[in-house]
């Protein structure tokens, strides 16, 4: 998966780039929650994007089945729930990708040893 000849290493920005025209938020969005930023704020902190533009990136990102948005069990219906949730990767090729392939891509194009952290 790590060598950029074989089918699986592109399949991950294929697939975005199937769908969406601009890529390129959506990728820091899912690097982003890969790397634990779970709440809203943090993945704003995090990519750079301001907090009022990234709902509308997160709520893409769920239509397409990508991340899920999930709430406290013990969370009392309806209070609280926005500052409560929190976004995780659904989808494992994506999770394992942008958590680990992603932030050293460059490295791995050129050629040149990456260290997976």
């Amino acid at each position: 998966m790590l060598k950029r000849a074989t089918f699986i290493y592109d399949e991950a920005i294929f697939l975005l780039k199937e769908e969406l025209r601009e890529p390129t938020n959506y990728e820091l969005i899912l690097e982003a929650i890969s790397k634990g930023k779970s709440k809203m704020s943090l993945i704003a902190d995090e990519t750079g994007i301001a907090v009022h533009n990234i709902q509308k990136y997160l709520r893409v990102l769920i239509n397409l089945g990508f991340i899920a948005k999930e709430y406290p069990v013990c969370l009392k219906k309806n209070k609280g729930i926005r500052s409560a949730s929190i976004y995780k990767v659904s989808d494992n090729l994506f999770s394992f990708w942008y958590r680990y392939v992603f932030p050293v891509r460059s490295e791995l194009e050129t050629n040149r040893k990456a260290v997976i952290n």
